[in-house]
């Protein structure tokens, strides 16, 4: 955790935008944080609470987060009744379905739970080897 916060200063200064995660560094902090978790309870006694996991449509409504709310404020005072993604004009399967046809690939791009950004991350920002 100590090479992340080194890398991170080096990154983005010991000021406010230390803390600003952007472009999807959430999901990456987030991940890093669970594995990090995981290697705790591997190492114990196993008496913990497991944190929640985001999964390929947790992360894919994380990216679009501006664009959906953009989209439901331009309901104006219909936005009311607007009360799912999908009534919003964001549906994730059909999304998966087309990038899947796109890309011949599942809607993850071809990547699997573990990203390598994830991965060195949780190396601070050191690729394993």
């Amino acid at each position: 955790m100590s090479a992340w916060e080194s890398q991170r200063i080096a990154e983005k200064g010991e000021g406010k935008r230390f803390h600003y995660l952007d472009g999807g560094e959430d999901v990456v902090y987030l991940r890093m944080l669970e594995q990090w978790a995981d290697c705790a309870r591997d190492g114990g006694d196993g008496v913990g609470k497991a944190p929640p996991r985001w999964g390929e449509k947790e992360r894919w409504m994380r990216e679009r987060v501006g664009e959906i709310k953009k989209a439901w404020v331009g309901f104006g005072e219909g936005r009311k009744e607007v009360t799912t993604l999908e009534a919003c004009g964001f549906d994730f399967e059909v999304w998966k379905k087309e990038e899947k046809e796109r890309n011949g690939v599942d809607g993850d791009h071809g990547r699997g739970e573990k990203t390598d950004d994830v991965e060195d991350a949780a190396n601070g920002g050191q690729a394993e080897g």
